[in-house]
């Protein structure tokens, strides 16, 4: 065989492998382009099975999609869920099934994000419509296809190896996120009851921490557990509003007039995290400027509460998660700040924060870009975290309160203190001022002392004088000389009474002499029983002879006339 023979084989094999590889191409996508319900599926993950159509004008109706040339149209999505973010677009999303089950099972395909405000479900048969229905955030209660929270919509029975089609039509003013999956009846009713029941127990949970510090708020007046309570009945109010579509189930019919108070709950609830930061991290006292800077956006976000029910849906959608997002890094500044000051309700916050955060982060990063699988537990991870970030938050305004009372304390022994100084001051003073007092009167009663006795003095000079002249005249006369020299020696003791009153009274130049104690005894022992009580007697109980002292007279004799008083 030649060369050219053996060439013309090749190219032959090259052929057929080529035809067979577009082929076995074609079967593979055909395949794995269509989610086989078998009697093994329980639950299936639709992300990589969805075709995707964006309506911009939103006036396309199932009719349109079906008899126009939209089928070529539709995008095959990738294998993240479908993240579509703020539009007003609508969009369509199909996916087709094959049932290849021996026996009869249902399926339910739902939309696992219960804020999506509308989904119109559509079931083809073939190009028969074979059923829809609606469901959503906005649709009522009655209306919804199924009674479930999540979107949803039950696949009607087919034939053993047919094929449906279901297009899903989908608009909302919230982000678009389109996690759709398919589960068979008994196990999603399953997953439903799970989920109502976490839900129950984490609404509880809320309301006792709700009813547990507004408690501690009311009986502490503290306004750091104020806000703590005014952020969780916000934003689980908003939880089971918004979130979780409570409204249709506590009779809300129309839930489209409703929408803005959504809004104005949810920016409240951002006013009293901002407020609860402040007072936990102190950023007046240890970050001023980032007080400030926190001060303001709080102020902006109180004000858009109201205006919210003014401005379009979206425009407060949009202004919601900016204003989630703008104080995060002042938060966390004054936080650390905090921390390096000594300030350890800080550390509270911050893994207050840390873990909510870190819940949100798993939830957005299961829904918008499949790194974690979908699951119950991580459906309620934003939920558990919130739950343990009041925890902290609780334990860290625990730690301020006792901070706070320590401060107080301290200040009230200060404040005791200082009363006892001035008390002390004050009663020093007192005793001061009633010693200047006594010796002004003192002085005065010595200046007046002072004019009698000067008075005394005048009036005995003229009396011992007549005396010595009368015992000078009546020297021969005994019995006149004896009474004469008894009135010379009383006009000699009251001359010497007076000096002493004198003495007493001024204050005279040290003068220091021979000083008979005996005889200044007695004269103050004279004066104090003029002076004493009628109920003190005065006596003189001195030794017969005492030796001479030698000192100033008139300060011996106030000293002893003090110590007598």
């Amino acid at each position: 065989m030649n060369f050219r023979a053996w060439r013309h084989i090749a190219d032959h094999y090259t052929l057929c492998l080529s035809a067979l590889a577009l082929l076995s191409g074609g079967i593979f996508f055909s395949l794995f382009s269509q989610v086989v319900l078998d009697d093994t599926t329980r639950v299936c993950n639709l992300s990589s099975f969805l075709y995707v159509y964006k309506d911009s004008v939103a006036k396309l109706t199932i009719e349109d999609i079906l008899t126009g040339e939209l089928h070529e149209d539709f995008v095959r999505t990738t294998g993240s869920t479908p993240n579509l973010g703020f539009t007003q677009s609508v969009f369509w999303f199909r996916c087709d099934f094959v049932n290849n089950s021996k026996t009869s099972r249902q399926w339910i395909v739902e939309l696992a994000v219960p804020s999506v405000h509308r989904v119109d479900y559509y079931v083809v048969h073939g190009d028969i419509l074979v059923k829809e229905g609606k469901s959503g955030f906005l649709v009522s209660k009655s209306q919804k296809s199924t009674q479930f929270r999540n979107p949803s919509v039950v696949l009607p029975t087919f034939p053993h190896g047919s094929q449906v089609t279901l297009y899903a039509k989908v608009s909302s003013q919230t982000a678009i996120l389109a996690p759709f999956f398919v589960r068979e009846y008994t196990t999603y009713l399953s997953y439903d009851r799970t989920k109502e029941f976490l839900l129950g127990i984490y609404f509880g949970a809320l309301a006792i921490m709700f009813l547990y510090h507004l408690y501690l708020a009311i009986s502490l007046r503290d306004r750091g557990y104020f806000w703590l309570v005014t952020l969780i009945g916000c934003f689980g109010l908003g939880q089971m509003t918004a979130v979780y579509g409570y409204l249709a189930d506590w009779g809300v019919s129309t839930i489209a007039p409703w929408l803005p108070w959504l809004h104005w709950i949810n920016f409240v609830a951002i006013f009293a995290a901002i407020q609860l930061s402040r007072e936990m991290t102190a950023s007046k006292r240890y970050v001023p400027r980032g007080d400030q800077a926190l001060k303001l956006l709080g102020m902006i976000s109180l004000a858009l509460a109201p205006a919210s029910l003014l401005i379009s849906f979206s425009l407060a959608e949009r202004l919601l998660v900016l204003f989630n997002m703008l104080p995060l890094p002042l938060f966390t500044f004054a936080g650390f700040m905090a921390i390096r000051k000594g300030h350890r309700p800080a550390l509270y916050y911050l893994l207050a924060g840390s873990f909510f955060i870190t819940g949100i982060a798993v939830y957005n990063l299961m829904y918008g870009f499949n790194l974690f699988p979908f699951s119950t537990l991580i459906y309620f991870v934003p939920n558990i975290t919130f739950t343990i970030a009041i925890a902290f938050l609780s334990l860290g305004l625990a730690d301020r309160i006792r901070l706070v009372t320590l401060d107080r304390e301290k200040s009230k022994k200060q404040a005791l203190e200082n009363l006892r100084r001035a008390l002390d001051a004050e009663r020093k003073g007192r005793k001061l001022e009633k010693e200047l007092s006594h010796s002004r009167k003192m002085e005065a009663i010595g200046r007046c002392l002072a004019g009698i006795a000067h008075d005394m003095r005048n009036l005995l000079g003229p009396l011992a004088n007549y005396a010595r002249l009368i015992k000078v005249r009546c020297s021969t006369n005994d019995s006149i000389r004896g009474y004469v020299d008894q009135l010379d020696g009383s006009a000699q003791r009251l001359r010497e009474l007076t000096e002493t009153l004198l003495n007493t009274a001024r204050k005279k130049p040290t003068t220091v002499t021979h000083i008979d104690l005996n005889n200044t005894i007695t004269e103050v022992t004279k004066l104090l029983q003029h002076t004493a009580p009628s109920n003190v007697s005065v006596a003189n109980t001195c030794a017969s002879s005492l030796p001479l002292l030698t000192g100033d007279q008139s300060m011996i004799h106030t000293a002893l006339l003090n110590i007598g008083l």
